[in-house]
C-alpha cells in the first residue's frame, strides 16, 4: 500500500510540474465498508460520485476486498 501510495504522490508531483500535462481530478472517498454491508446497495451512491465530481483517478478507502472495488467499478461504468 505505501508503495502505491507513492507511486501516486511521484505521479501527481510529475503532472503539476510539466507545464504540458493536462490537469488532473483525484477523488479520495473512505468507503468505511464493513462484511455487514452491501456495497452493492450504495451503487447509485458510487454513480452520482463519479458524474458529479468526473475525477479521473479515484483512491478508495477501507475496502474490504476486491469484489468490493469491482462493484463499485462496474457501478461508475469504468473499465
Amino acid at each position: 500500500m505505501n508503495c502505491l501510495r507513492s507511486l501516486l504522490l511521484a505521479s501527481g508531483t510529475l503532472l503539476a510540474t510539466n507545464s504540458l500535462a493536462a490537469d488532473v481530478k483525484i477523488v479520495s472517498w473512505n468507503i468505511a465498508a464493513s462484511p455487514y454491508e452491501q456495497v452493492l446497495a450504495r451503487a447509485s451512491d458510487y454513480k452520482k460520485m463519479a458524474d458529479t465530481l468526473s475525477p479521473d483517478v479515484i483512491v478508495l478507502i477501507e475496502l474490504t476486498g476486491r469484489p468490493d472495488i469491482n462493484a463499485i467499478v462496474d457501478a461508475i461504468g469504468w473499465q
